[in-house]
């Protein structure tokens, strides 16, 4: 009876330490998928970590772009701005020279109607047999009429150069008005760059906090396999032992 008592007694150690053993086995097993998930964890946060960093540097590096690109814009809205004020002057020489040019023809005509005058005045001193008088008279109406010639000449020549004038300073406000356009359409560029920076920027600080959260947590995790591991372990040594002790 005592014999029969003391093998159910080891018998039942055993069956406790296979059961401690199947279920530190278990533990272990279980804490192999846990540190799998650890890990996991860990590449995944380092992932979004290392992302959200470089979305911060891209940021920055768009931001300075767009500074850049802003202050070009300014530039050329001042270029195109003063542009437009030296093709406003260029248009006042140009009405300078025009009223220039009315005013040599005016001057030529008169001139051309004097030595006409003369020219008439001599015929009638000619007629009256006064020959010195008539000699002089012409030889004054020549003057006046080549000096009528010259004046109208300079007229047309100031008239062209006044139309060349008006064409350049057409040209030069031209220019100004593109400079002007290409001006705010870069500092336009520059808001949107500057938009997209700071969008980046703190989606990339989210990011980074994000992937820092997930590598705490994975922390936590493999600390957790860790220590399951270690437990089912010690169980599988108990397990052990119990065997051990049951078939001593």
């Amino acid at each position: 009876m005592a014999k029969s008592t003391k093998k159910q007694k080891k018998e039942m150690q055993a069956q406790v330490g296979a059961k401690e053993m199947v279920e530190g086995v278990e533990k272990v097993r279980v804490a192999r998928d846990v540190a799998d998930v650890g890990r996991a964890e860990l590449a995944v946060g380092a992932s979004d970590a290392t992302r959200g960093v470089d979305k911060i540097v891209v940021a920055d590096r768009l931001s300075q772009l767009s500074q850049v690109v802003a202050v070009a814009g300014t530039l050329d809205v001042a270029e195109g701005a003063a542009m437009l004020a030296v093709s406003d002057d260029i248009k006042t020489v140009g009405a300078v020279l025009g009223l220039m040019s009315e005013e040599d023809l005016e001057a030529g005509m008169n001139l051309a109607r004097m030595s006409g005058e003369l020219r008439a005045a001599s015929d009638v001193v000619a007629m009256l047999k006064m020959p010195i008088l008539t000699r002089f008279l012409l030889r004054r109406g020549e003057k006046l009429q080549d000096a009528a010639v010259q004046t109208v000449l300079r007229f047309a020549a100031t008239t062209a150069l006044g139309d060349i004038v008006a064409k350049q300073a057409s040209a030069v406000a031209g220019m100004g008005e593109n400079e002007i356009a290409e001006g705010i359409a870069r500092v336009s560029v520059a808001e949107l760059a500057e938009a997209k920076s700071q969008q980046l920027a703190q989606e990339g600080a989210e990011q980074a906090v994000t992937g820092m959260v997930e590598m705490e947590a994975s922390q936590a995790t493999t600390k957790a396999a860790r220590d399951l591991a270690m437990e089912g372990g010690a169980e599988v040594a108990a397990g052990a032992a119990e065997l051990g002790a049951a078939s001593a």
